[in-house]
């Protein structure tokens, strides 16, 4: 059995609902049926096209973002990134300056796998990374936009250094521990518009959205006072999640924050049409949003989605919850709602479905807060909730450490595989095209180099819808 398959059918309860009484909020009587999705329906497909990359040290995938299903005509292909050090082979980038960390390459890829454009994104700051050092987290992020720009955000930590040093560029830092940023690319790479954000305390971007207005949210976590361009935000003394608006310039509106005496974190955020969002995340303990009551945790720490209306209130939060470590995960929307992971611990709930002996989860959540159904995925490795991406018709990809699957729009497991590590994963409208680090020569399959049986390499697949 690939995949443990818990369905809850039909409107559900479990979720704590503002603007309502406690009665309104009743379980459907469909309760938990016990489905058996069996073993995928079919095989992991052969790859449509595979474009590796490596460098002298290493090469890894980061993230991968494909034009979205409402982009402008023209708008096509992916953006993705990749992690290197020393030069990289076959692409006409600088070499790594930093010896510690490495540099960030961004790669402009078109439908058929071919590489239009390949640019450094960030690098240490030499030789300044050599006094005060430089680091880009892992959790740097790339979203391709329907006008064929993209974002870029992350966290780095000692100075970094943006762009080329012969044109379009620009320094980060130094800072004294982790700043925030978010870059709006244009389509060819270079920018004009960006945010960093840092205060000498832990502040961490983790996801970003694009509003209908065009602002930009940015969601991660936060300590103290920190600055905007007019005025501060407080978060709290030890963490909190924070939801952070910002113009297409760079310019800072305000930011709605959330936690308290013990940690919070946002992990991931989307948006609607109507300019709501929906964030994702993990609160130890107990949280407070706003004025709304405290939130309670089952156990040490809690997953949790919530709805956040326009104006900065909330609408309602669901809660992955059991006696230990719970963790909520990635966001993408789909029709009518959105689909959301979380890592949970044992006899953890979501909605009213109970997984007695954790694991990975993934669960469908409708605009009004109602969980649709949740999946057990028994094949995924237990270390950090899963990334997932949604196609079109609702159907979707999960995706993480040494774990692939493709699911139908219900969650039905249709194949997996387990052969390599997954970054990301976005949909184009005829295929899945994933980000992957792989070690050896081949990968899929497919031959990438004919030696390097121990290099690390970055790898971008296409794999058919």
């Amino acid at each position: 059995m690939r995949i443990g398959l818990s369905t809850v059918a039909g409107p559900m309860a479990c979720v704590i609902c503002f603007g309502c009484s406690k009665a309104s909020v009743t379980a459907s009587d469909a309760g938990i049926a016990a489905l058996d999705a069996g073993i995928a329906t079919r095989a992991p497909p052969s790859a449509l096209w595979m474009q590796g990359f490596d460098a002298q040290l290493y090469a890894r995938a980061l993230d991968i973002s494909c034009a979205p299903p409402e982009a402008l005509p023209g708008v096509e292909g992916c953006i993705a990134l990749v992690r290197y050090r020393g030069a990289m082979n076959g692409l006409s980038i600088p070499a790594s300056d930093s010896e510690s960390y490495g540099s960030v390459a961004f790669v402009r890829i078109d439908p058929a796998g071919g590489v239009t454009w390949a640019k450094k994104l960030m690098s240490g700051f030499d030789p300044i990374d050599i006094e005060v050092g430089s680091f880009v987290d892992d959790d740097t992020r790339v979203h391709l936009l329907a006008t064929n720009e993209f974002l870029v955000s992350g966290t780095y930590e000692g100075r970094v250094f943006f762009g080329t040093p012969s044109g379009n560029n620009q320094a980060l830092g130094p800072s004294t521990s982790r700043n925030l940023f978010m870059v709006e690319f244009h389509q060819d790479g270079t920018f004009d518009n960006w945010e960093d954000t840092g205060n000498g305390k832990e502040l961490r971007a983790l996801g970003v959205s694009e509003l209908p207005n065009t602002q930009i949210v940015i969601a991660g976590s936060c300590q103290g006072d920190v600055p905007l361009d007019s005025g501060t935000f407080h978060c709290g003394d030890s963490t909190d999640g924070y939801l952070l608006t910002i113009n297409y310039d760079g310019s800072t509106v305000g930011a709605v924050t959330f936690g308290g005496a013990r940690p919070a974190v946002a992990s991931d955020v989307v948006s609607e049409i109507a300019g709501n969002v929906y964030v994702s995340g993990s609160f130890e303990e107990q949280m407070q949003f706003g004025t709304e009551p405290v939130d309670i945790a089952a156990g040490e720490d809690d997953g949790f989605l919530m709805k956040v209306n326009s104006d900065g209130t909330r609408a309602w939060i669901v809660t992955a919850g059991g006696l230990g470590h719970d963790r909520g995960g990635r966001l993408v929307r789909v029709s009518g709602g959105v689909l959301w992971t979380a890592l949970v611990s044992l006899g953890a709930r979501v909605g009213t479905a109970i997984f007695p002996e954790g694991g990975q989860v993934v669960a469908r959540v409708d605009d009004s807060g109602a969980v649709v159904w949740t999946h057990l995925v028994t094949d995924a490795q237990e270390t950090a909730p899963l990334g997932v991406a949604a196609s079109d018709d609702d159907s979707f990809a999960l995706y993480g450490e040494s774990f692939l699957g493709r699911f139908a729009a219900n969650g039905t497991l249709l194949w997996d595989r387990t052969d390599a590590d997954f970054a990301g994963a976005s949909f184009t409208k005829d295929s899945l095209v994933v980000a992957a680090t792989v070690v050896g020569t081949k990968a899929f399959g497919t031959s990438l180099a004919t030696s390097g049986n121990d290099t690390i390499r970055a790898a971008l697949v296409a794999f058919p819808r």
